[in-house]
């Protein structure tokens, strides 16, 4: 009798033991904010997300565009040719879509930095239909401030989009860098 009870405490010492684990582990893993795909007329633009705030922690990361633009990120960001036409962007949500969003355009020094003061960056109107956001590319207004003559060149306007999404308490924000005419 006495070793069934004996054998009966280990069996529910293990449970709890592995119960414990299991949740600790769940505890420890990583939020997965819903994929997404961000396009420029068809072609896939390669994006970053960052956590905010999920399931009640708040994080304190690198900044997405610093993420993007350091030297060993393997993002590469892609030339965006602005015509008369506009580019039409798309970013549709694999999963569920988010309750509110907010899409800003800022314009960006190559560390990922603002090249102007935040009161510069752009918010931006977008469509949302099944899940799919979209909006036009149009030259970014404040690219005309710049007295480098070099920043005119096809090209060399770096501008950083940043969509911050909120499904109740959860926060994150998904970032892209494409490089655009000042014109």
């Amino acid at each position: 009798m006495k070793m069934k009870t004996v054998f009966f405490m280990l069996v529910v010492s293990l449970i709890l033991i592995l119960s414990a684990a299991v949740y600790s582990q769940s505890q420890l893993a990583e939020p997965t904010p819903p994929k997404i795909v961000v396009t420029v007329n068809g072609k896939v633009i390669d994006y970053v997300v960052g956590i905010n705030e999920w399931d009640g922690a708040v994080y304190d990361r690198l900044d997405t565009f610093h993420t993007i633009m350091k030297v060993d990120s393997g993002i590469e960001i892609p030339y965006v040719k602005l015509g008369k036409l506009g580019k039409l962007v798309k970013i549709e949500f694999m999963e569920t879509a988010p309750a509110n969003t907010k899409l800003y355009d800022a314009l960006l020094k190559r560390d990922g930095s603002n090249k102007y003061a935040d009161r510069v960056t752009i918010d931006v109107p977008v469509k949302f239909v099944n899940g799919k956001f979209s909006f036009n590319l149009e030259p970014q207004m404040a690219s005309k401030l710049s007295s480098n003559s070099a920043d005119y060149l096809d090209g060399n306007t770096l501008r950083g989009f940043r969509l911050i999404c909120t499904w109740g308490k959860n926060k994150c924000e998904y970032a892209f860098v494409i490089s655009t005419d000042a014109q």
